[in-house]
C-alpha cells in the first residue's frame, strides 16, 4: 500500500500557512451565526463589500507577515505508480472548495501549491488520496491585509451593509496540533473589508460561541 509523508512548509511567524495533522473535534451542534453590519466612519452601511477575517492564534496573537506574496504548499510521498487525488475544503463544512490534484503520478516525491486565490485567512481542510490510503489535515492561512486583495473572500455584505458566518466555520476554540507546535484560536477576531482592490479598514471584535451574535462595527 502506498504510503504518504506530510510536512510543514511555512513557520507561522513567518507567514503564510502552517499544516496540522489533527484538531480537536468540532462541535457540529453549534450552529450560531456571528451577524454583522458594517459603516464606514461616516456612518454609511458598506455594501457589496469583501469580507476577509484574522484570527487570534495563540500563542502568538494577532500576526500579520509582511509581503503581497502567499503559498503554501504540500508535501508527500508516492512509493509506487498511484492515482492521487487532493481536495480542499473550507473548515466544518462538507463541500468541495477545490480539487488540486486528480491524476495518476509516479513513484517519488510530489509537491503540490494550493491555488493563492482561494486562500482566503482562516482554516481549511484538505485531504488526501494515494491509491487506497487517505489522510485529512488541516492548515490555518494567515496573510497579509495587502495579499487579501483579489482573493476570494471569507464571505461578502448584501445591500444593507450586512455579512453572516456561521461561528464553527471560524474554528474558534480549536486547537491544531503539528509535529511541532501547536495553535489555539481564541474569539478575538479581526474582521477586514475590501472592495475594488482597495482596503475600505478593520474591526475588532470579541465573538460568543454560546449563543449568536449580532453586532455593528466601523471599519478602521
Amino acid at each position: 500500500m502506498p504510503s504518504m509523508f506530510f510536512r510543514r512548509s511555512i513557520l507561522l511567524l513567518f507567514i503564510s500557512a502552517i499544516l496540522f495533522i489533527s484538531c480537536t473535534a468540532t462541535d457540529e451542534e453549534n450552529n450560531f451565526i456571528l451577524r454583522g453590519t458594517l459603516f464606514s466612519e461616516g456612518g454609511e452601511p458598506y455594501s457589496a463589500i469583501d469580507i476577509h477575517i484574522r484570527n487570534y492564534l495563540a500563542p502568538n496573537g494577532f500576526v500579520e507577515p509582511e509581503g503581497t506574496t502567499y503559498t503554501t504548499n504540500l508535501s508527500f510521498t508516492v512509493e509506487e505508480t498511484s492515482q492521487v487525488s487532493l481536495v480542499v475544503f473550507k473548515y466544518a463544512k462538507q463541500e468541495i472548495l477545490s480539487t488540486i490534484v486528480n491524476e495518476e503520478l509516479p513513484s517519488g516525491q510530489h509537491s503540490v501549491e494550493f491555488p493563492s486565490q482561494l486562500m482566503s485567512n482562516g482554516v481549511f481542510g484538505y485531504t488526501l488520496r494515494v491509491g487506497e490510503a487517505s489522510s485529512t489535515g488541516y492548515f490555518v492561512v494567515n496573510r497579509s491585509d495587502s495579499s487579501l486583495i483579489g482573493v476570494q473572500p471569507f464571505t461578502y455584505t448584501n445591500d444593507e451593509g450586512v455579512f453572516s458566518i456561521p461561528i464553527r466555520e471560524l474554528g474558534i476554540g480549536e486547537l491544531f496540533s503539528g509535529a511541532e507546535s501547536q495553535i489555539f484560536i481564541e474569539d478575538s477576531l479581526i474582521i477586514v473589508g475590501i472592495k475594488d482592490g482597495e482596503l475600505l479598514g478593520k474591526a475588532r471584535l470579541e465573538v460568543d460561541t454560546e449563543s449568536d451574535n449580532d453586532v455593528e462595527l466601523v471599519l478602521k
